[in-house]
C-alpha cells in the first residue's frame, strides 16, 4: 500500500453475476437481510454511524477491554507454528483489529505477519485496511519486499484486503497458502457474523477453515434470561433512529421509495425453551407496487412483509451446545457483567 492506492482481491463469490443472481433469489424470497445491507458506500456509512452510537463494544469501556483481555490470550503461542495472521471475517470498520494488532504479542510473533479484511462491502473492507495502516509504520503489499522492522520494531506487516460472500461458505484455505505460504499461525476472528448466519453452517465452515494449532476468537450476542426475559429490553438496540434509517437505506438501494412501506421490529423465539431466539425487520408494503427490480418487473400486494434484517440470541448454554456439534473446542470464554455479549477462544476440536 503505498499513499495513492491499495491492492485488494474480489473473491468469485462476490462477483457481479453472482450477485444479481442472488439478489434476484432474494427478491423472490422477499428476504433482503443480511449482505444486501452493506451494499453501498451510503450503506456501509449508516451501519458505521450505526455501530459507533450502539454498540456495546463501542459504548462500553468495560466490554472493549473485555476485548481487549480476550484478544491478548488468543494471541498466546500455540502448536508449532511462528508469526501470525489475523485473518478478521466481517472485519467491518476495522476496530478491533488494529486494537489487537497493537497488542505487544502480536508485535513480537517470532515470524511474519499478515492481516487479511474480509467482508461482503468493498468500503469496509478498504475503511479497516485503511485504519489498520494508519497505525503500523511499514506496510508491505503484494509483491512487494517487506520494508525492515527495524532493531527494536516488529516484523513488516502484509495486508490482504479481500471482499468475498461468506453466505456461499467459499474454500478460503488455498486462498490464505498463497498469502502466508501455509506456514504462520492464523488467528481468525469472527466478531459480527454468528448473530446475522444461521449458527450450524457456519460455525461447521469455521472448523473446516482452522488448521491444528489455529485460534478462533467468536463474538455472541447473549441472552442471560432466555427470549421471554429479555426480549423486550434487548430489542431497542434494533428498533431506534440510526438502525431504522439503516434498514431503510436498503429499501431504496433495491428501488423500493422509502414511503412505500412502514417498518416492524419483532422478536420471536427459536427454540420452545427460549435458549435461542432472533430480532426480526420487516417492510410491510403500505399499497399495490409493481417495481422493475434487477432486471424483473415484481407483483407486489399490499400487506407483503419483506424481511431487511435479523439477528439471532443465544444463553451460553445453547452456544456451547452449538460450539460442541460443530466439532469447536472451547478453549476459554469471557462474559460481558450484563451477560449480553461473550467472547469465546476456541480451536478445532482434536480429530475433526
Amino acid at each position: 500500500m503505498n499513499a495513492d492506492t491499495l491492492h485488494v482481491e474480489v473473491h468469485a463469490s462476490a462477483f457481479p453475476a453472482q450477485r444479481l443472481d442472488d439478489l434476484r433469489r432474494a427478491l423472490a424470497a422477499r428476504d433482503l437481510a443480511g449482505k444486501w445491507l452493506y451494499e453501498s458506500p451510503a450503506q456501509a456509512q449508516a451501519w458505521l454511524d450505526y455501530h459507533a452510537a450502539w454498540s456495546p463494544s463501542r459504548t462500553d469501556p468495560a466490554l472493549a477491554a473485555l476485548y481487549g483481555r480476550a484478544a491478548a490470550a488468543a494471541l498466546e503461542p500455540a502448536g508449532g507454528r511462528r508469526g501470525l495472521h489475523l485473518v478478521s471475517l466481517g472485519c467491518g470498520g476495522g476496530h478491533k483489529d488494529a486494537a489487537l494488532l497493537a497488542l505487544p504479542a502480536a508485535q513480537r510473533t517470532g515470524g511474519a505477519r499478515h492481516y487479511t479484511p474480509l467482508d461482503i462491502s468493498p468500503s469496509l473492507v478498504l475503511t479497516a485496511a485503511t485504519l489498520v495502516s494508519a497505525t503500523h509504520a511499514t506496510i508491505a503489499q503484494p509483491g512487494a519486499a517487506p520494508p525492515p522492522g527495524g532493531p527494536a520494531g516488529p516484523p513488516a506487516l502484509r495486508i490482504h484486503p479481500l471482499v468475498a460472500d461468506l453466505g456461499h461458505w467459499p474454500a478460503l484455505g488455498p486462498w490464505l497458502d498463497a498469502q502466508d505460504g501455509g506456514r504462520v499461525r492464523r488467528l481468525v476472528t469472527c466478531y459480527g457474523l454468528l448473530p446475522n448466519f444461521e449458527p450450524a453452517p457456519l460455525l461447521a465452515w469455521l472448523a473446516g477453515l482452522l488448521r491444528p494449532g489455529d485460534g478462533l476468537l467468536l463474538a455472541a450476542n447473549l441472552s442471560p434470561g432466555g427470549h421471554a426475559a429479555d426480549a423486550e429490553r434487548i430489542v431497542a438496540q434494533y428498533d431506534n433512529p440510526h438502525a431504522l434509517r439503516w434498514y431503510t437505506l436498503l429499501l431504496e438501494h433495491v428501488g423500493l421509495p422509502r414511503e412505500a412501506a412502514r417498518l416492524r421490529v419483532t422478536t420471536a423465539p427459536l427454540r420452545d425453551d427460549g435458549g435461542a431466539w432472533c430480532i426480526e425487520a420487516h417492510a410491510v408494503l403500505r399499497g399495490a407496487l409493481e417495481p422493475t427490480l434487477a432486471g424483473q418487473t415484481l407483483h407486489l400486494a399490499p400487506g407483503e412483509r419483506w424481511r431487511l434484517f435479523y439477528s439471532n440470541r443465544f444463553t451460553a448454554q445453547a452456544l456451547a451446545a452449538a460450539l460442541d456439534a460443530a466439532h469447536l473446542a472451547l478453549r476459554r470464554h469471557w462474559l460481558h457483567a450484563d451477560g449480553e455479549e461473550g467472547i469465546f477462544l476456541c480451536e478445532r476440536a482434536p480429530g475433526a
